[in-house]
């Protein structure tokens, strides 16, 4: 006959396999391709100890699944040090990091992704170093409208450039996230009220950086979106993005 424990000590040792790689997981922080766009994905920071000194904290590497043409805003958190977060392709080419933006937009990435494909998320922290744990939440922001366009000579001129008006109705109390994008010149962004006041702007646009406005209404209206270059009499293809976050 045999031993009524065989069956116990193996569901012990099965269970304690399986614990095994759940802590290996949790310690590396590394997250397969989720293949969905909401999501969160979590883990810990642990700053090795040299001479009774931190000797910085090591970074986290993520992997997320992003889809073309969509947007996404990444927030990272944690409660016990400063997060810093950044954005790469599979190559490890910086593409985004959450102090672009850190006025309007703190801790936080929006990223329209060029490709369908796997990125890398990079989460460490900012100077004073600490450990601890920490959150980083993916989600899909919706996409209000997405024109694209050109300034030519034909244009009307203000202040010795090019510009386009739309105009776009924003609700009360919602945070919208408009971007001008440009591979022939430097954008600026003006928002304008329906009085023609300028309510906000953004001429930091160039390279592989938007011009950005975050905005809260504090009233439901119309308002104008100019876009328009920083160099006089320039010309090109660009493209104007409303986000509602």
């Amino acid at each position: 006959m045999k031993p009524i424990t065989e069956k116990p000590w193996l569901l012990i040792a099965l269970a304690t396999l399986l614990a095994l790689l759940l802590v290996r997981n949790v310690a590396s922080a590394q997250t397969p391709p989720p293949g969905k766009s909401d999501i969160v994905l979590s883990g810990f920071l642990t700053c090795p100890i040299g001479n009774g000194e931190s000797t910085g904290c090591p970074s986290r590497l993520h992997y997320v699944d992003l889809t073309q043409g969509r947007t996404y805003l990444l927030r990272m958190d944690s409660s016990e040090f400063h997060s810093r977060l950044t954005l790469e392709d599979m190559h490890g080419n910086l593409l985004a990091a959450d102090t672009d933006y850190f006025d309007s937009l703190d801790r936080t990435i929006v990223f329209r992704a060029p490709a369908t494909g796997t990125y890398r998320l990079i989460a460490t922290s900012s100077p004073p170093t600490s450990e601890g744990f920490y959150t980083i939440d993916l989600r899909e922001i919706p996409v209000m409208f997405r024109i694209e366009a050109s300034l030519t000579p034909r244009d009307p001129v203000a202040n010795g450039c090019f510009h386009k008006t739309h105009e776009v109705t924003l609700v009360a109390g919602r945070r919208y996230i408009i971007d001008v994008e440009s591979n022939h010149f430097n954008a600026f962004l003006k928002l304008q009220d329906g009085g023609g006041a300028i309510v906000a702007f953004d001429d930091e646009g160039g390279g592989e950086r938007p011009a950005r406005v975050v905005y809260t209404p504090l009233q439901t209206g119309n308002f104008r979106l100019v876009a328009t270059s920083v160099s006089p009499f320039a010309t090109g293809a660009f493209t104007l993005t409303v986000c509602e976050d």
